[in-house]
């Protein structure tokens, strides 16, 4: 054990070096979201559902990127994104905890786990090796005793421990560079995107009053305002105001206005269909 804490103040010591000369390590992914698993699969299946609902184009294709990491099916991942749908265990789970935190969820049971523990499961969840190879080369007598290990439902010797931090250490560049891999995608950035405050704020009054006389532009203007305040109610924006009782006439006024615009745009869509028979 005093081996193992003197090395990772040796590698910290080295690393802080190596920045100094240039040698940068990965750029940190902002954090997004920061709650427990549930919670944080929560945050990213509504975020998920609200740009690309159930039933829309695409919303198969926009899953792939988390089945192909996860490596489970398309409806392993579809009952996941179901708030009573079964929840992953093992390998899936680490892989999704590896793929939430990769695009800026910080996971609390990952934030908790011991560093060993941390470095180490994410070998199994970057795929550099798989739980069973894993279990072997540690000497687990099977991938269950693994997991209880490294959610820390179970003890280990130091003997173990060592081996853990020495293999992380033999597959440490294997393990970046699936990383740099998995962010150089870019697969799923349009989704985990926040609306900047300089976007929400670059259009206020006054450019909205003066794109009155240009039809497409006010459209589009008015577009990218009603997306950016759903995305900040699915990120609990209207929870921190609930307190504010000045703007109660604000929030009503626009209830107001947008159950009068919705109800237009049903009277044309049904307008333009004919009306449906039995009415």
């Amino acid at each position: 054990m005093i081996y193992i804490c003197a090395s990772l103040q040796i590698e910290s010591s080295l690393r802080a070096k190596n920045k100094e000369k240039g040698d940068h390590e990965m750029d940190e992914v902002p954090e997004i979201f920061r709650d427990h698993f549930e919670e944080c699969l929560t945050h990213f299946t509504r975020s998920f559902n609200s740009k690309i609902p159930k039933g829309s184009k695409g919303r198969t294709e926009a899953m792939l990127p988390m089945i192909d990491f996860c490596g489970v099916g398309y409806f392993a991942v579809r009952s996941w994104f179901g708030d009573e749908g079964e929840r992953p265990r093992g390998t899936p789970l680490i892989k999704l905890m590896c793929y939430l935190d990769a695009h800026g969820y910080r996971i609390i049971e990952m934030e908790r786990m011991s560093k060993i523990l941390r470095n180490f499961s994410e070998l199994i969840g970057f795929s550099v090796m798989s739980a069973k190879q894993a279990s072997d080369e540690i000497g687990f007598k099977n991938t269950s005793s693994l997991y209880e290990v490294i959610w820390e439902r179970a003890g280990i010797g130091d003997d173990k421990e060592s081996r853990m931090w020495n293999l992380w250490k033999s597959k440490r560049l294997d393990l970046e560079n699936k990383k740099r891999q998995l962010l150089k995608s870019g697969r799923l950035n349009f989704l985990l995107q926040k609306p900047s405050d300089h976007a929400i704020l670059s259009i206020g009054a006054p450019e909205v009053a003066r794109l009155s006389n240009n039809p497409l532009k006010r459209r589009e203007a008015t577009v990218s305002i009603m997306k950016a305040l759903l995305l900040l109610i699915e990120d609990g924006a209207l929870q921190d105001l609930a307190t504010d009782s000045s703007i109660l006439g604000l929030l009503t006024q626009l209830t107001s206005r947008l159950s009068s615009v919705s109800s237009d745009l049903v009277r044309g869509v049904v307008s333009e269909r004919g009306q449906p028979s039995g009415l």
